[in-house]
């Protein structure tokens, strides 16, 4: 949450929507896990308004990513506010949205992966089982990944009787 979006202030950040982006979606994520929605809920504004402006200049693969990362957040916060099947709706678009968009020759992969997301989700929501599905599937696309590597770990332990 203490990310502080379009620093330094000398960089044209109207050039740039993409990593002002990931900073907005790291404060959103940040303040939904410590349950302030309300601020959360501004980064999920500001993740719509630069999607918008993205996708009007023209750069529809930076528009798609920056709308997967609205999703996955809009996600947490459906799941903040008990919606439980709006959350996993959600992350579940974003998770579809993510495997359908090619990666950018100049971009890391994703900033935290849809279906990595998705098995966080469901251990919050206990459902153990379908997060260790979720969590495979991360792994399926990228392999080796250690938070999706403790989550299949922290799945299988919670599963146990």
């Amino acid at each position: 949450m203490k990310l502080e979006p379009r620093q330094p202030a000398n960089l044209d950040w109207d050039r740039f929507t993409w990593p002002e982006a990931i900073a907005r979606f790291a404060r959103g994520l940040g303040a939904a896990h410590l349950q302030k929605i309300d601020e959360a809920k501004r980064e999920s504004e500001q993740l719509n308004e630069l999607e918008a402006r993205t996708q009007k200049t023209g750069e529809d693969l930076f528009a798609r990513n920056i709308r997967m990362l609205r999703l996955e957040l809009n996600s947490w916060i459906a799941h903040v506010e008990g919606q439980e099947e709006t959350a996993v709706s959600l992350m579940r678009e974003a998770a579809e949205l993510e495997q359908t968009t090619p990666k950018h020759a100049v971009t890391p992969g994703p900033t935290i992966p849809a279906e990595e997301l998705l098995g966080d989700l469901f251990v919050e929501q206990k459902k153990f089982a379908a997060a260790l599905a979720a969590y495979n599937r991360s792994l399926a696309l990228y392999p080796k990944r250690l938070n999706s590597l403790n989550g299949v770990r922290r799945a299988r332990a919670s599963a146990q009787p």
